[in-house]
């Protein structure tokens, strides 16, 4: 059984989650010294930059859950509900095991959506609890990539890829649209209230965790 639980797992992203919807609404009212007791805001600029990085913190947060989790429901691991998947290998005795397994002849794992769910339809029947959940969000989660890749990446190709998914949701490219200004877009779409980009993502991803480790 491994000595940290996937329900560990789920309150330490959580946690990441929470810190950076804090650290992004908080920025709103940083304010630098420019001379003696003359402060002034930081600007949208650095708004934008500190939503970007913070995204892609959460983004890497969110793929070290999933690879967490995987270990650790390869070993056996029960969730706080009460939940365990039926595997369809022979239960791993720890955790090291279970990542070198994982593993394989990789030094690291994609954790995309359609990769995740290759992954978990071969060690989990029917890919449970992965693939019920990945699959209900795929367009979502593959939205998160393509922001999370503009950011880290100044690639033509993800560039492309972000002004189609900017020009699908909004309608157009706004000049000057960059990741972190894009994320705090508001969302124009009843369906999920006053929302920004930012919060609307995070929001998924907390709740996929939660059906991922219920």
């Amino acid at each position: 059984m491994p000595r940290v639980g996937v329900g560990h797992c789920r309150r330490s992203f959580e946690y990441e989650l929470i810190n950076a919807r804090r650290f992004v609404n908080e920025s709103k009212t940083f304010k630098v010294l420019v001379k003696d007791g003359v402060y002034r805001a930081i600007g949208i600029r650095v708004i934008e930059t500190i939503a970007g990085l913070q995204f892609l913190n959460l983004h890497l947060a969110w793929e070290e859950f999933l690879e967490s989790v995987f270990v650790r429901y390869i070993c056996g691991s029960v969730s706080p509900a009460g939940y365990c998947p039926s595997a369809l290998v022979s239960r791993e005795p720890n955790i090291i095991t279970a990542t070198t397994k994982l593993l394989g002849r990789n030094k690291y794992l994609n954790w995309g959506p359609k990769d995740t769910i290759n992954r978990a339809n071969k060690y989990f029947v029917n890919g449970e609890p992965f693939s019920t959940a990945i699959n209900s969000a795929m367009n979502d989660l593959e939205a998160i990539i393509t922001v999370r890749n503009r950011f880290a990446h100044r690639s033509e190709f993800s560039q492309i890829q972000f002004n189609r998914l900017v020009r699908n949701e909004i309608g157009f490219n706004p000049p000057g649209m960059t990741p972190g200004r894009f994320l705090l877009t508001a969302i124009a779409n009843i369906r999920v209230g006053k929302k920004t980009y930012f919060d609307f993502f995070t929001d998924l991803m907390l709740s996929l965790a939660y059906i991922i480790v219920p």
